[in-house]
């Protein structure tokens, strides 16, 4: 059993690290109206969605600092609001809320856009440029709805390695 928790754990770090790396390079991917998606949001809160607060809380930290790593902002800051909502997220479907793909898209959704309005405040509205409706319009929306192209792909990718390597498990075990 331990086994296949720590290949599950592996293979969900990996998915994390080629996520967050494909993110930052933007190379990979065509930008729409200079927005780029978010795959460590969708991809940390699936993961949230089917292990517990502990782990969710360390995939947020982990998925985190390697976004923060490629930015040149405050380092730390991602990993904090990864950990964060992560832990709130799995904390939310063990004990309120279905584990759905719709619930997957609503919460993703609702976390980007979160992330995009403290983004903006910290690090344009305090620098001076206090335009929000510009950046509500054509950076925070944008952002989100590429992000929400991703998490049906990213939850269903993720529920498969859950699925696989806890069949794996529980036919071992017999």
């Amino acid at each position: 059993m331990r086994r296949f928790n720590i290949l599950k754990w592996c293979v969900y770090a990996l998915a994390i690290l080629i996520l967050t790396v494909i993110q930052m390079q933007a190379a990979f991917y065509p930008r729409i109206m200079d927005c780029t998606p978010l795959f460590a949001i969708p991809a940390v809160l699936a993961i949230a969605m089917f292990e517990n607060e502990t782990a969710a809380g360390i995939y947020g930290i982990f998925a985190g600092l390697i976004w923060d790593s490629g930015t040149g902002r405050v380092f730390g800051f991602n990993a904090l609001f990864l950990m964060c909502f992560a832990i709130a997220a799995s904390l939310l479907f063990e004990y309120l809320l279905n584990n759905t793909p719709l619930s997957a898209i609503l919460l993703t959704a609702i976390i980007t856009i979160i992330h995009e309005i403290i983004t903006w405040f910290f690090f344009y509205f305090m620098t001076g440029d206090r335009d929000f409706l510009f950046a509500f319009l054509h950076i925070i929306l944008p952002t989100t709805a590429l992000t929400l192209i991703f998490t049906l792909p990213i939850y269903y990718g993720v529920r498969f390695i859950n699925q696989k390597i806890s069949d794996s498990d529980n036919d071992s075990s017999v």
